[in-house]
């Protein structure tokens, strides 16, 4: 159509059918994007792809039940770790009637020494220092020259 030849009534005609055309197409876009139909549409969605899942889920639990076993019985473990919240675990939690188990001590990095087992065997506090008594009675031998 000749823009310049056009007349004035037919340019609003063509205004109105183009503005019609837009709130019609407005219109539908609002249906589409209405949180009703956006809702309705996920729900169909997840139903459909859900049941999917859970018929792959149940075929891999029966063709695979010893990975399902195991994972199962990390999700219990782990479960019941997360129900002490930090405290150290009791023997009531596992349902024995009895006090609280006695707290890790922290593993010293290097081995004992000589000295330190020799002390432990004999009563006294390795850390400690020893008297000239009790370096000489015969404990590791080496004041008395024994081995």
């Amino acid at each position: 159509m000749n823009r310049e030849a056009a007349s004035p009534d037919q340019l609003e005609r063509e205004i109105a059918q183009t503005r019609a055309e837009i709130g019609r197409k407005l219109t539908l876009l609002q249906d589409r994007l209405s949180p009703r139909h956006v809702a309705g549409r996920v729900a169909g969605s997840v139903g459909e792809q859900g049941s999917a899942f859970a018929r792959n889920l149940g075929a891999a639990l029966r063709d695979n039940p010893v990975p399902a076993l195991l994972l199962g019985i990390g999700l219990c473990w782990l479960m019941l770790a997360s129900r002490h919240n930090g405290r150290p675990a009791t023997v009531d939690d596992f349902g024995d009637a009895g006090a609280a188990l006695p707290p890790a001590e922290p593993a010293s990095l290097a081995p004992p020494t000589a000295a330190a087992l020799a002390a432990a065997e004999a009563g006294r506090d390795p850390a400690g220092e020893a008297s000239a008594g009790e370096i000489g009675d015969g404990t590791l031998g080496v004041a008395s020259g024994r081995r």
